[in-house]
């Protein structure tokens, strides 16, 4: 008898393991494999939002220093571009409001097949002070997300959401 528990027990943690991997990402191995990596600033539709977000993510690339960054794509083995995106918000409390949408994309640099990108969102806020350090703490979660995805952390797949999505076959 103990022995068929212990038999069931041990199919049951199989099964389990074999059903979270399957809801994991397929990660692209260029993500997985490349030693460097190209950023280009991507641009925006206002003004030096774009600049502050490449600067940001360049220093956090450095930091990690997962990858070696390069300053021509040519040496690279990845290219990512970061973006930003800003929209007014309708009226509340008779204030309006900005929200900004920071962009990661990464491409296999040789084909420029586009490999995964990140979106993060970072709320507008008429004091300065608070709007930079949402602009910030959304270029972190990008730098995080990276970092996840390219050691194979990604968190598996919940109900098909999740913040990052693979791109591509």
């Amino acid at each position: 008898m103990r022995k068929q528990v212990i038999t069931l027990v041990a199919s049951i943690a199989l099964l389990s393991a074999a059903s979270l991997r399957a809801q994991m990402p397929n990660i692209p191995a260029p993500i997985l494999t490349a030693k460097t990596i190209f950023l280009g600033n991507g641009g925006t539709n206002t003004d030096g939002d774009s600049e502050r977000a490449f600067a940001g993510l360049y220093q956090q690339l450095v930091a990690w220093n997962h990858y070696r960054v390069v300053s021509n794509p040519a040496d690279a083995e990845l290219a990512a571009e970061i973006s930003v995106n800003s929209f007014v918000t309708p009226s509340t409390k008779g204030e309006s409001g900005k929200l900004y949408y920071i962009r990661l994309t990464i491409r296999d640099e040789k084909s420029q097949t586009l490999l995964w990108s990140f979106t993060e969102m970072a709320r507008g806020s008429s004091r300065k002070g608070k709007l930079i350090s949402n602009f910030d703490t959304a270029i972190e979660n990008i730098a995080s997300n990276l970092k996840s995805l390219a050691s194979s952390t990604l968190p598996p797949m919940q109900g098909g959401a999740t913040t990052a999505a693979p791109k591509g076959n």
